[in-house]
C-alpha cells in the first residue's frame, strides 16, 4: 500500500513528518466542510478566500508548478467553457459583445455576475481538494475514507484506479509518440480519427488490464474484499482540531455571506 503512495503522490510538495500533520480523518472531514461551504456560497468571497488560503499554502510548500498545472488544466478548462456559456446565453442586460463573423455574441451583466460565481466556486473547491491530495499520503486517505462510512466497494475501487491510472496514462502516451512520429496529427482530419484511434486503444487496455489485475488478485487469494489499513482511534487533539476547523469555516461563511446574527 506504501506502494501506492509512492506513485499516486511522487510530485507532492516536500512530506511534512507525521507528527506535524493533521490526522486524515481531520483532512478529508474538514476539507469536505471548506467544500460544501464553498460550493453554498452565494457570493465570490468565501470561495476567492478559500482559493487564496489554497494558494498561499502551495507556494510555501514549494510544488512544482508544473505538477499543479496538470492538475488544475481539465477542470479549469470545463469550467471556462462553462463560465463562457452562462455568460451569452443567461441574463437579458447587455454588458459587452464581440463581433465574430456574421455572429454577435452578447454577454450579459447577470450571466458574467453568474460565471464569476461558478468561477469563485470552483477554484475554492478544486483547491481545497489540491491541498488534501497533496498533504494526504493516499493510503491514509483511503484508510479515512473507510472510516467515514464509504461502502468499502467504492474505496476498493478508487484503490485500483489509484494504482492503474497512472500505468494506463503511460501507456496512452506511449500510444500517443507512435501516432506522432507517424504524421497522426498532421491535419485536423487526420488528428480526430488519430485521437479517436487513442481512445478506443486505451480502451482496450483498460479492459485487458481488468482481467489480468483479477486473475492476479484471485491467484493471490483475493475473496471480495482488499485489505485496507485501520487508523487507530482519533485522539482528543484531533477531535479539537476539527472542531476548531468546522467552526472556523462555518464563521467566515456566516461573515463573509453576510448571513450572521
Amino acid at each position: 500500500m506504501h506502494d501506492l503512495d509512492a506513485i499516486c503522490l511522487a510530485d507532492s510538495p516536500r512530506r511534512t513528518a507525521s507528527a506535524m500533520r493533521p490526522d486524515a480523518r481531520v483532512g478529508l472531514v474538514g476539507s469536505s466542510v471548506t467544500i460544501v461551504a464553498v460550493l453554498a456560497s452565494s457570493q465570490v468571497g468565501f470561495p476567492l478566500a478559500v482559493a487564496a488560503c489554497c494558494t498561499v499554502w502551495i507556494v510555501v510548500q514549494r510544488v512544482r508548478f508544473k505538477s499543479i498545472l496538470m492538475r488544475l488544466t481539465p477542470p479549469l478548462t470545463l469550467v471556462l467553457v462553462a463560465c463562457v456559456l452562462k455568460a451569452v446565453l443567461t441574463g437579458v442586460t447587455p454588458a459587452m459583445s464581440w463581433e465574430m463573423g456574421p455572429w454577435r455574441l452578447t454577454a450579459t451583466r447577470e450571466g458574467l455576475l453568474d460565471a464569476a460565481l461558478l468561477a469563485a466556486r470552483v477554484s475554492g473547491a478544486v483547491g481545497m481538494a489540491t491541498v488534501l491530495c497533496l498533504q494526504t499520503p493516499a493510503h491514509e486517505l483511503l484508510a479515512a475514507l473507510r472510516w467515514c462510512g464509504v461502502p468499502a466497494t467504492w474505496v476498493e475501487i478508487a484503490t485500483l484506479m489509484c494504482r492503474y491510472l497512472f500505468a494506463l496514462g503511460e501507456q496512452a502516451a506511449t500510444i500517443y509518440g507512435a501516432q506522432q512520429v507517424r504524421l497522426g496529427y498532421a491535419g485536423l482530419g487526420r488528428s480526430f480519427r488519430s485521437a479517436g484511434a487513442l481512445a478506443g486503444l486505451v480502451l482496450l487496455r483498460c479492459l485487458e488490464q481488468a482481467d489480468r489485475t483479477h486473475e492476479a488478485m484471485v491467484a493471490r487469494g483475493y475473496t471480495g474484499r482488499l485489505p485496507l489499513a485501520r487508523l487507530p482511534p482519533l485522539r482528543r487533539a484531533a477531535w479539537a482540531t476539527l472542531v476548531v476547523w468546522t467552526l472556523a469555516v462555518v464563521l467566515a461563511f456566516l461573515v463573509v455571506e453576510g448571513r450572521w446574527l
